[in-house]
Order: C-alpha cells, then structure tokens, then sequence
C-alpha cells in the first residue's frame, strides 16, 4: 500500500513473521487501525490491547478484502446502504440520503470506510 491511500480510523492488516525474512505463508496477519501517519511512510497501528500500538513502515501494511460476510454483519437491512457482490470478487455499494448520493464498487475495507466518511457514516464498522 502507500502512505497516500490511508486514513486515520482505517482499518488494515499487518504481517507478522515467525521467522526472520519469512515468505507469505509464514505470516501471522493481525488487523489493526491507522491511528496515525507520520512523515516518511510511517503509520501507528492499534491492535486492540493495552500497550498493543506500534509504528509500522507503510509497506507492511495490507489491505483487508471486503467479504459478504464482513458486509452482511455491517449493513444487514439495506436503509441508507445497499450492497451486492460483483462476478470479479468487489462489491457494488450505494449510499444514499435526503441530500446525497455516493455509489461505487469497492475491494477493500479501507475503500468502503473513505466513502462512509463522506457520507457522514465514520467508525461505524465491525470487523
């Protein structure tokens, strides 16, 4: 990811190795949230727990795919959002109220999150 794709409140994950230099598949991946982004390409992440937030290089970052899953626990009744999955694994998300209107297809948490907060919708989220 770049630094220039990320929000404070967003939601990401990160690789932690077992072993030194280890590949993918040796990762342990914890979901964290952007708390803050330094000059540099440094970011905070908490990770949930007390004394649980570190500066991590944004090139350790990764974005968390969105998932029906994910969508059906955040957005169960379709009211001011509406949702559906598209063939290429994205999802097709309208907003709308009195005044606006915001309609787009995401891949990731963090995309959908950027659009929520110009709806007005920020840090309403579960993973």
């Amino acid at each position: 990811m770049r630094q220039n794709e990320l929000m404070v409140g967003d939601w990401v994950k990160l690789d932690f190795y077992d072993v030194p230099y280890g590949d993918e598949e040796d990762a342990v991946w914890r979901n964290g949230k952007i708390t803050a982004i330094h000059h540099g390409n440094w970011v905070d992440v908490d990770f949930g727990g007390p004394r649980d937030e570190c500066d991590i290089e944004v090139e350790d970052v990764r974005p968390i795919s969105l998932t029906e899953e994910f969508m059906q626990k955040n957005f169960p009744t379709p009211e001011e959002i509406v949702w559906w999955p598209l063939n290429d694994g994205s999802f097709r998300v309208e907003m709308q109220d009195d005044t606006h209107l915001i309609i787009g297809k995401y891949n990731y948490i963090h995309e959908l999150q950027h659009a929520m907060r110009l709806f007005g919708k920020d840090g309403e989220i579960e993973l």
